[in-house]
């Protein structure tokens, strides 16, 4: 009988994303994870958000890998509007990559994009 470490790991493309509106204090967090049986090699993690580009209030934003906390820490930005970064991030099954903005505009649309590898 055959194990699955028998037969090599596929990769397929991954694109994925997230989106929600800034609560009243100006925060937002978002949340993007593999499923079960998946690993992601994430090497471009993009945020967006609907402001305008006249706009005087710029979000930071902050990439955590599997909780929100200062050691799970994986990038961040002062520009938390059309940015990206090009750090690799792995994943395992069911690992969320949290992304945190701070100073955003209540109401507005934040998103989170990531693209990569999946490994299966």
């Amino acid at each position: 009988m055959s194990s699955p470490h028998d037969y090599p790991a596929t990769r397929f493309p991954l694109t994925a994303s997230a989106s929600g509106k800034f609560a009243a204090d100006g925060t937002l967090t978002l949340k993007v994870t593999p499923p079960q049986f998946e690993l992601w090699e994430i090497n471009l993690t993009g945020v967006f958000t609907d402001d305008p580009a006249t706009a005087t209030v710029i979000p930071e934003a902050d990439l955590y890998q599997g909780v929100v906390s200062p050691v799970a820490w994986r990038g961040g930005t002062y520009s938390g509007n059309r940015d990206q970064s090009t750090a690799h991030i792995f994943l395992q099954r069911d690992e969320p990559l949290y992304c945190v903005w701070t100073g955003g505009t209540s109401g507005r649309t934040g998103t989170l994009a990531v693209s990569g590898w999946i490994w299966r």
